[in-house]
């Protein structure tokens, strides 16, 4: 009996281990999910790889969303109107930062359209 649970654990510690090309890829979406955490999309920008088509469609996306961000701010002084805009920028936020470290490509309803103009 001692020998088959001492297989299993073999076995089951050989099934979580990951290749490198997995870790790699946890890497970039971590990277890309920088993007969407406000000021932090400088960090993509300064050290990650400009030519990953997928680190770079989060990046432009994180851009967009920091200027509209910046620009909510301003309006989000005014009562009601001004805190559904924020609110939802902050959800649109969160929702692209767990769609990026689950390794999709979301385009942001509206901001994405943008995103695809700017030049990296």
């Amino acid at each position: 009996m001692q020998i088959m649970s001492e297989e299993k654990v073999t076995n089951n510690s050989a099934q979580t281990k990951k290749n490198p090309v997995e870790i790699l890829l946890d890497e970039k979406r971590v990277l890309a999910s920088l993007s969407y955490l406000g000021v932090l999309f400088l960090v993509p920008l300064l050290f990650a790889n400009k030519k990953d088509s997928f680190i770079s469609f989060h990046l432009r996306q994180g851009i967009v969303l920091f200027v509209a961000d910046v620009i909510v701010s301003f309006i989000a002084w005014i009562p009601i109107v001004g805190w559904l805009f924020a609110m939802l920028m902050i959800v649109l936020s969160l929702a692209a930062f767990v769609q990026t470290l689950l390794g999709k490509k979301w385009q942001l309803p509206i901001i994405g359209s943008y995103a695809k103009k700017i030049k990296i």
